[in-house]
């Protein structure tokens, strides 16, 4: 009968722990949520030289509160195709943090699918054409959340330079295209 209650003690101090840690992380990281809401609600709100806002915000259908931003750096082939959430892509592309400037992660003729990717990419890579080239700027809530990765402070507004190479694998339902 003693080593239940031992057992139960060890559990519910594991558990209290691990609440505790919890709580610490998301204090931890409250200072940066607000930070990186902040930028993302100015560049909102940026304006260019002409005064015209320089992103457009790109609502996503599976989330509709929230939004990414984008900026057109190169239009889309006139006749390029727009992939499919299921379709695969070929990217070149670099990030960086909004207070940082180095990236955390880059790539050239990076291929994968377009489901497999964090939400605000999968948004805008279903937007953009072929050969087009998008400043995206994603808010913590379509990146990585409230975890983050090994690399991304959890709470981290994203920016990337985006350029969607070719469509691989054209995929629309049961209908399949590759080239």
């Amino acid at each position: 009968m003693k080593k239940i209650y031992y057992f139960l003690f060890l559990f519910l101090s594991v558990v209290t722990l691990n609440s505790c840690l919890d709580d610490n992380n998301y204090e931890d990281y409250a200072a940066w949520k607000t930070e990186n809401e902040a930028y993302f609600k100015e560049m909102t709100d940026t304006l260019d030289a002409d005064g015209v806002k320089y992103y457009t915000q790109l609502h996503s259908l599976a989330y509709p509160t929230y939004y990414i931003l984008y900026h057109e750096l190169t239009p889309g082939k006139e006749d390029g195709r727009v992939p499919f959430y299921n379709s695969t892509v070929s990217t070149n592309y670099s990030g960086h943090l909004y207070n940082v400037y180095t990236n955390f992660d880059s790539g050239t003729g990076v291929t994968f699918r377009v489901d497999e990717v964090i939400p605000g990419w999968t948004l805008a890579l279903q937007n953009m054409k072929e050969g087009a080239k998008w400043r995206v700027v994603i808010p913590w809530n379509l990146a990585y959340g409230a975890n983050g990765n090994t690399s991304i402070p959890p709470y981290s507004t994203l920016i990337f330079d985006v350029e969607l190479v070719k469509i691989t694998k054209w995929e629309t339902g049961s209908n399949t295209t590759t080239e």
